[in-house]
């Protein structure tokens, strides 16, 4: 509070000579020829002054503008880059959850995922997250399996989200769980909930893929 108001003090200081310098009115003696303009020693200090005040001002208002305007202006516009009350909330549910990941408490992540998905049954990242741990920490893609396929019929989903958990299902069942059948099926099923759009162009390419190697 005292440093602001020894700056706001210096600004009106500043403020109120540089009008008194900018208040007093030039003299100018002409020369006995009229050719030229003379000005007195008193008018050139007139001048010196004003020069000095706008400097002097002119960097009082640029470091101004450095310590408060500036942070100001970047905090707001990062505001609307990152200002999202959905992934707000989304940290907020998910909290105990990656508490409980980074202290190796795997089961209990299990458990506030999964918690978090019943208390944002909009939001498909407790699902993901539940079935990353099933993969990486228990080594038991099936069950990562059994998740996306709980979550993809526990409501009506996005085309992107319902897509993504098809996508992740015919993964592991092709990669993992040497369910080949399965997973061609779950790529069929994209391209057919999901005519002329991006996921079944991308269903439309894994499944030549497949044909491919198979022919290979």
């Amino acid at each position: 509070m005292t440093r602001k108001l020894i700056i706001i003090t210096i600004g009106v200081l500043l403020a109120g000579y540089t009008w008194y310098v900018f208040s007093l009115e030039d003299r100018v003696v002409e020369d006995v020829n009229n050719t030229a303009l003379i000005i007195d020693e008193e008018i050139s200090g007139t001048l010196f002054q004003k020069m000095g005040a706008s400097v002097a001002l002119g960097v009082y208002l640029a470091c101004v503008c450095v310590m408060y305007v500036l942070p100001a202006i970047s905090e707001q516009i990062l505001g609307l880059f990152y200002a999202n009350p959905h992934h707000i909330a989304e940290d907020d549910v998910m909290r105990d959850a990656r508490a409980f990941v980074a202290q190796g408490e795997f089961e209990g992540a299990l458990a506030a995922y999964r918690h978090a998905a019943r208390e944002e049954p909009e939001n498909r990242l407790p699902w993901v997250e539940m079935a990353k741990i099933q993969i990486e920490h228990f080594k038991a893609p099936e069950e990562a399996t059994a998740t996306y396929a709980e979550a993809l019929e526990s409501r009506e989903w996005p085309a992107t989200d319902a897509a993504y958990f098809m996508f992740r299902i015919s993964e592991l069942q092709i990669e993992e769980l040497d369910e080949k059948e399965a997973g061609i099926a779950a790529l069929e099923q994209v391209v057919e909930l999901f005519p002329g759009t991006r996921h079944a162009a991308n269903a439309n390419t894994r499944l030549e893929e497949l044909e491919g190697s198979i022919d290979s």
